[in-house]
């Protein structure tokens, strides 16, 4: 039986091997949702923050398939083993409210089909383990483009949460976010290009724009067919902080709780696309 916790360890030993960067005041480039008004930042509500936080620990193991008690499993199909849940990307979902963690979801190749998003609940998923390319996972823009879609249909804020190596990402859109449907469209290519800014795997991928430097995601690969060496990941251009403040002025707030949360929240450096 696979050891889940010496697997989490590996993953936070992965994490010290990438330099961080201190520039929180590079120029974003000003093409960047030209859309959206600027708003003021804002922290998230304090009490998703210490509902979540309560399920930390059964989150993280969960992103390997260990369901540990605290969740409740409403999946009638078994759970892949670490290995497939690694190689074959999966990821799994559900809600948490104010008595519990419900699991009812999981998709592979990085994607759960059909799941409801609702103000009712702090919707979360997880992204799959650590494959030796790209050690952070903030939410894709799939994830953002999705929230967007659905804030349309309620007055309530869609609170959410995906569990990743390096912590919790709780994210939701500000109330004054521009919800129509040109600003979405455009809203998916941008934030996908500015993602890019915080780092990923230089010597694979295809360009996104004629005569830029914008990639899509490289290739996904299998942990335990291939991990390449650290000095091949791409550093990034962006710090995180400079990333999440600048999406926090345009009405995306995301912020990333550590795993040993208490009180506070923790930001790290990135070098991650999905």
């Amino acid at each position: 039986m696979t050891d889940i916790q010496s697997l989490i360890n590996q993953e936070r030993i992965s994490l010290t091997n990438f330099n961080n960067i201190d520039n929180d005041n590079i120029d974003i480039k000003k093409t960047y949702f030209r859309y959206l008004i600027n708003l003021p930042i804002q922290e998230v509500d304090k009490i998703v923050v210490n509902l979540v936080s309560t399920y930390q620990n059964e989150l993280r193991h969960l992103r390997f398939g260990d369901i540990i008690p605290n969740i409740t499993n409403s999946l009638t199909e078994s759970i892949p083993s670490p290995e497939s849940i690694k190689n074959e990307r999966w990821e799994f979902g559900g809600y948490i409210n104010g008595t519990e963690c419900n699991l009812n979801s999981k998709g592979k190749n990085g994607m759960i089909k059909d799941f409801i998003l609702t103000p009712r609940n702090i919707n979360f998923h997880t992204h799959p383990p650590y494959n030796g390319r790209w050690p952070f996972a903030p939410p894709s823009e799939v994830d953002i483009s999705s929230l967007i879609e659905k804030q349309r249909e309620y007055t309530e804020r869609i609170y959410n949460a995906v569990a990743t190596a390096e912590g919790i990402y709780i994210y939701y859109l500000h109330n004054d976010f521009n919800l129509t449907e040109d600003n979405a469209i455009l809203f998916d290519v941008e934030y996908k290009e500015l993602k890019n800014s915080l780092g990923y795997d230089s010597g694979s991928g295809t360009k996104l724009f004629d005569g830029g430097s914008t990639f899509e995601s490289p290739e996904k690969v299998n942990t335990s067919d291939r991990i390449i060496a650290l000095n091949s990941i791409k550093q990034p251009e962006i710090s995180l902080n400079a990333f999440l403040t600048f999406l926090k002025s345009k009405g995306i707030i995301i912020d990333l709780l550590s795993y040993s949360f208490i009180g506070g929240s923790r930001t790290y450096p990135i070098s991650y696309y999905l």
